[in-house]
Formats: structure tokens, sequence, C-alpha cells
């Protein structure tokens, strides 16, 4: 027994019009069907996202974590690599002496290897001793 949507009237099973106010009952069926497949729809959107959002959540820290220390281990291989260059190193076995006193001095001096040496033993949890 189809009830009206739009008068909430009763009709027979076999009425393909409301018997009150004339509105044909297979728009209204298909209406209420599309009605339901846009909930359904929704309802699985918001889910998909809810999934995606605890994943990003538990995962999320840990990517972050690795890649910035990645980025780090980079960063202070490459000051290193520029500092010992702009110093006159590398030190050598034949490299006198003197040289790599200097050298050594001035790796050790150097502000931006010390910054990125402490930014690394930060991130890291180790220090140089």
């Amino acid at each position: 027994m189809p009830i009206c949507s739009v008068c909430r009237t009763h009709n027979p099973d076999d009425a393909v019009r409301c018997s009150k106010c004339g509105v044909a009952f297979g728009h209204q069926q298909r209406a209420t069907a599309d009605a339901k497949r846009g909930k359904v729809s929704t309802m699985l959107k918001v889910g998909v996202w809810v999934v995606i959002l605890i994943v990003l959540g538990v995962v999320g820290p840990g990517i972050y974590h690795a890649a910035n220390g990645a980025y780090l281990e980079f960063h202070l291989k490459s000051v290193k690599t520029n500092v010992v260059k702009s110093c006159g190193g590398p030190i050598e076995d034949s490299t006198p002496a003197y040289q790599k006193a200097d050298i050594t001095k001035c790796i050790d001096t150097n502000a931006e290897l010390i910054k990125a040496q402490s930014d690394f033993d930060n991130f890291s949890g180790t220090s140089k001793k």
C-alpha cells in the first residue's frame, strides 16, 4: 500500500498515481531510491575519510620522523663535506702535521658544522663525546 509522500494519503497497491493529489508514485520511488543511494554514498565517503585520517594519525608521525632524520643526516654530511673542502682538507696521510692541525681547528670551529651536528644530535638523541 503506497503512501503518498506529498499528501500522506494511503493508496491501493496497484495505484500508479495518488488518488488524492495525483502525484505519480514511480517518481516518488525513484526519488526515494536516489535519496537512499545518496545517503549510502555520503556515509561511504565519510567512512573512507575517517579511515584515512586514522591511518595518517597512526603512520604519519613515524613517516615524518624518518624523513626528518634522513634530511638532518643528509644535511650534516653535506655540511661536513663543504667545510672540509673550505678548510683545505681532506686530511690524508701525506698531509704535513702543521696543516692537519690547522685543518682540524678550522673544521672544529666552523659554526655551520657545529649547528648541523647539534641539530642532528638533538633529533637523534645522541651527542658527540
